[in-house]
């Protein structure tokens, strides 16, 4: 107990200091709250006149407090939980509430039955009420001031006493509550990977039926057709395969969260890596032209993964490119760092879409969502990827004159 409480009160002798000290006496060294209360209420009993006692703690799982450790109490019908609201009206939180005339409509607690008074005393821990003590007696003899007074005093120092078991179970309980939650948003990650997966599968398979004819179509397989029907059969396709596209990049964000457990590295020439990239675009209308400072520059990457995000990167230049103008993809170093960068000369972007592109299913607007298509995960897929590995993602971008997107990465000496 400290000295300074029982400097400042000056209701309390030297006497009934050495009371206090002797209750409280031990109580600091036990690690458990039962315990602890439980010899509080038997010290406390030796020098006061008590009949029956109690002491409740609050249930951070429920919205109620338990009988934590009792006296002079037998029948098991007084182990109930009190509503936290109900002993704050009656208690004020830190006003201790003294029956000193009880009556049996004075009060909801069975535990008054033959009682004529009754102390509560409420235990605070940082401005919160952790629980509460009851003391009755069932003879007429009123609570005396500065009886009241030593009881209170003991009371603040359980609190004290309790504090830092109370803190540990608090956090017990919310880290419980946190791991709960992680593992329900696991499982729910699971499902909805599975469903993604599925339903995506369930569209693949009657859109190869529909590309298939349409490919009859356009080859005149299956009769000739005039220019009107060319031109929509034209729409048709083209329309076919950027579903077929999203289609697949669903996937693929699906497959790529789930390959992320089980992530690993290898040294790449970033150049020669990148040329492999641009072959798979040789037979669009974009070109796209690689600017290098040298031939050999190594860094460490998953290549399956780098790859995705490069070419979403390169898909993004050409979807929003103005006249097919080419695309430049630029391979810079310094002592210490690679700089791959995709460069455009299409729409661009202003400042708030910057911001907001590399959230998940982001769309800048719905006009442009309606002219250039996409589900808006690809640059959420992409950052994924390169903060997997450490590498910096570098933008800049003006409104109708092109973007530099890109990543910074350590060069591999090793």
């Amino acid at each position: 107990m400290s000295t300074t409480l029982l400097n400042n009160n000056k209701n309390i002798s030297i006497f009934h200091s050495n009371i206090i000290l002797e209750i409280l006496s031990e109580l600091n060294n036990l690690l458990f709250e039962d315990i602890i209360c439980q010899k509080f209420l038997l010290k406390l009993s030796i020098h006061f006149f008590i009949d029956k006692a109690a002491i409740y703690l609050k249930d951070y799982n429920e919205p109620s407090f338990y009988l934590v450790s009792k006296m002079g109490i037998i029948n098991t019908k007084y182990q109930y939980s009190i509503k936290e609201k109900e002993i704050i009206t009656m208690n004020n939180l830190k006003i201790p509430l003294i029956f000193n005339k009880i009556q049996k409509n004075q009060t909801i607690f069975e535990f008054f039955n033959e009682s004529k008074k009754a102390l509560i005393l409420p235990l605070i821990f940082v401005d919160e009420m952790i629980g509460f003590v009851l003391i009755t007696r069932n003879l007429d003899i009123d609570f005396l001031n500065e009886e009241i007074n030593l009881i209170i005093a003991c009371v603040d120092e359980l609190s004290k006493s309790l504090n830092s078991i109370i803190f540990i179970r608090k956090n017990q309980i919310s880290q419980a509550k946190l791991t709960e939650s992680h593992e329900q948003l696991k499982s729910f990650e699971t499902l909805k990977n599975s469903f993604i997966y599925n339903i995506t599968h369930e569209f693949r398979t009657p859109l190869v039926t529909i590309k298939g004819y349409l490919d009859l179509l356009n080859e005149e397989d299956l009769g000739e057709l005039n220019q009107q029907q060319k031109k929509a059969l034209q729409i048709i396709i083209k329309n076919s395969n950027n579903l077929s596209y999203m289609i697949d990049n669903l996937l693929l964000f699906i497959q790529i969260s789930d390959k992320i457990k089980n992530f690993n590295r290898e040294k790449i020439n970033i150049c020669e890596f990148v040329k492999s990239i641009i072959k798979e675009y040789e037979n669009i209308n974009t070109p796209i032209i690689l600017s290098t400072q040298s031939n050999e520059i190594f860094i460490k990457i998953n290549p399956e993964f780098i790859r995705i995000a490069i070419k979403q990167l390169i898909d993004n230049a050409i979807k929003f490119n103005k006249d097919n103008k080419p695309i430049m993809i630029s391979i810079e170093k310094d002592e210490n760092y690679a700089y791959i960068f995709i460069i455009d000369k299409g729409i661009g972007m202003d400042e708030e879409t910057i911001n907001n592109i590399f959230k998940l299913f982001y769309q800048h607007s719905k006009d442009l969502s309606r002219k250039y298509g996409g589900l808006g995960f690809g640059l959420s897929l992409t950052k994924k990827i390169l903060e997997l590995h450490n590498f910096k993602l570098i933008i800049e971008s003006k409104l109708n004159e092109g973007t530099k997107i890109g990543f910074k990465a350590n060069i591999s000496k090793d």
